[in-house]
C-alpha cells in the first residue's frame, strides 16, 4: 500500500531537517494526515488514519515506538482505537535514522528502493519528496569519497535502465538524482574543464556548479556521470552559448569518461 510509503518518507524527510527521531502520536497524526489524503491508490481510505500504515511498518520492523504498555495491534482491524488510548511516540529505528540524516549516499539508495518497490511513477516519487520538503539541497552535504561514487554510479545506471524521467518536464531527470551527485562529488568543488574553483557555495555548503548533460537528454543523451560533467558559470555559458561550443562537446566528452574511469578504478570498481 502507497501509505507505508508515505510515512517512510515523511520520517526520512524529518530525519534529514534535523528533526527528532520520536514523535508524539498527536503530532504524526496532524502531519501524516494531509500526506495520506493526498498520496493514495485506488481501494485505499479516503479517510486515511496513519495508525494503519504505522502498525503494519511496526510489525515489519521498520518503525520504533515508544512509552506504552501491552502490545502493538496489526494493521487489520482499528489499530487507531489503540493509539488514540496509549499515545506512543514513534519514528524510524535510530540506526535508520541516523543512516538517512547522515549518508547523502545511504539517502538515494533508500529513496530508490522505496519507489521501486511501491512502484511509484516519476511524477509520484517526485510530488512525495517535495511534500516531505526532501531536496537536492536537503541534508549534509555531499562526502567525496570513491566509495559513494562507484555506490552511487550504480544507483544511477539502475535509475536509467528503469527510465526514471519526467516524460511532462522535457524528459528531466527526476529530483535527487544520484547522476548529478555523484558528478559533483567527483568535482571536489573544481570545474572539471577550466579546474577553478567553484564560485561559491550554496547555504548547505554544496559547490555553486553547474552540472550539465554533454549530449542533451532529448537528444538521446544518457543520465549517467560518465556523460555529465560540473561547470563554473562561465565553461557553462561557453558550453551552451559559444561558438566553439561544438569543439567544447568533444573535449568535454573525454574530460567526463576520463574523470569516470579514475574514479570508478580508484576504488577498484571496473
Amino acid at each position: 500500500m502507497l501509505k507505508q510509503a508515505v510515512v517512510l518518507v515523511w520520517a526520512i524527510g524529518r530525519a534529514v531537517h534535523g528533526r527528532p527521531r520520536l514523535a508524539p502520536w498527536t503530532e504524526s497524526r496532524e502531519e501524516l494526515h494531509p500526506l495520506l489524503k493526498e498520496f493514495k491508490r485506488d481501494g485505499e481510505s479516503k479517510r486515511p488514519n496513519p495508525a494503519h500504515p504505522i502498525a503494519a511498518l511496526y510489525q515489519a520492523g521498520l518503525w520504533d515506538l515508544q512509552g506504552f504498555d501491552g502490545v502493538v495491534p496489526t494493521a487489520h482491524g482499528h489499530p487507531e482505537d489503540w493509539f488514540a488510548s496509549r499515545h506512543p511516540t514513534g519514528g524510524l529505528p535510530t540506526a535508520c535514522h541516523d543512516l538517512v540524516r547522515t549518508s547523502v549516499t545511504a539517502r538515494l539508495e533508500v529513496l530508490d528502493a522505496l519507489q521501486e518497490k511501491f512502484e511509484l511513477s516519476p511524477e509520484e516519487y517526485e510530488a512525495l519528496l517535495s511534500a516531505a520538503g526532501i531536496d537536492d539541497e536537503t541534508g549534509p552535504r555531499p562526502a567525496v569519497d570513491d566509495d559513494s561514487y562507484a555506490r552511487l554510479c550504480r544507483l544511477a545506471e539502475s535509475r536509467e535502465q528503469r527510465g526514471l524521467r519526467r516524460p511532462k518536464l522535457r524528459n528531466e531527470p527526476v529530483r535527487l538524482d544520484p547522476a548529478r551527485r555523484v558528478v559533483l562529488e567527483r568535482s571536489a568543488g573544481n570545474c572539471e574543464f577550466c579546474g577553478t574553483p567553484a564560485p561559491d557555495v550554496t547555504d548547505r555548503g554544496i559547490p555553486v556548479l553547474e552540472v550539465d548533460h554533454i549530449e542533451g537528454l532529448a537528444e538521446g543523451g544518457r543520465d549517467h556521470p560518465e556523460q555529465m560533467i560540473a561547470l563554473c558559470p562561465n565553461c557553462h555559458a561557453v558550453k551552451t552559448r559559444g561558438t566553439r561550443r561544438h569543439t567544447v562537446a568533444e573535449q568535454l566528452r573525454e574530460i567526463a569518461t576520463r574523470r569516470h574511469r579514475q574514479k570508478l578504478e580508484s576504488n577498484g570498481d571496473r
